[in-house]
């Protein structure tokens, strides 16, 4: 008898299969499992501070669908853009504070079919100017082509970072927040008021 679990698997949502098209445009694909642990080390390399542990980075990718891309120049990995897409749930905990973003419970990020209620920008990290500009503009299709129905936030944990997310990217320290975080709010909204 045949396999058809392939079969039954459950298709990616439409804010990931965007997520995916969005980022292929700047030859940004899909981290392969193999490809986890390289990226985590180049994010520690980069980035430092703390960082979630390759398993958790896997089963945050492997459940969400969306969860780490990566960039190469001459096939060695220069890049990455890392992303917890969240639940309801999820995002209620993120704005209560209570999100571990080290290791995010599975009910607070989406499920495969679930579409996303918001975007954590859980990492950005690049080896040199060119890939930089690739990942931002990566991600900036995202924000305002992909998904901009969704919020998006970050806690920028470098003064590098903190530049890119206030200066290049636009994010605002969410009101009446004192733990570090920044939003974007849905461009999707941002783009009626500019045309009412």
């Amino acid at each position: 008898m045949p396999n058809n679990s392939a079969l039954l698997a459950t298709p990616p949502s439409e804010c990931v299969q965007a997520v995916h098209a969005a980022l292929a445009e700047f030859d940004i694909s899909p981290a392969r499992v193999r490809e986890v642990a390289e990226a985590r080390a180049l994010a520690v390399r980069l980035i430092g501070g703390d960082m979630a542990t390759p398993e958790t980075i896997a089963r945050v990718h492997q459940r969400t669908g969306a969860g780490l891309f990566i960039i190469r120049e001459n096939g060695a990995l220069a890049g990455l853009l890392a992303f917890l897409l969240l639940s309801e749930r999820g995002r209620t905990a993120l704005l209560k504070g209570a999100l571990d973003t080290l290791a995010p419970a599975p009910d607070h990020l989406i499920e495969p079919g679930e579409e996303a209620a918001g975007v954590y920008s859980w990492a950005i990290a690049a080896a040199n100017h060119g890939v930089a500009q690739s990942l931002v503009r990566g991600h900036e299709r995202m924000r305002h082509v992909a998904v901009p129905h969704l919020p998006f936030y970050l806690r920028p944990v470098t003064p590098q970072g903190r530049r890119l997310a206030v200066v290049r990217l636009g994010f605002k320290p969410l009101p009446g927040r004192r733990n570090g975080l920044f939003w974007s709010e849905p461009k999707e909204h941002a783009l009626l008021e500019v045309a009412a």
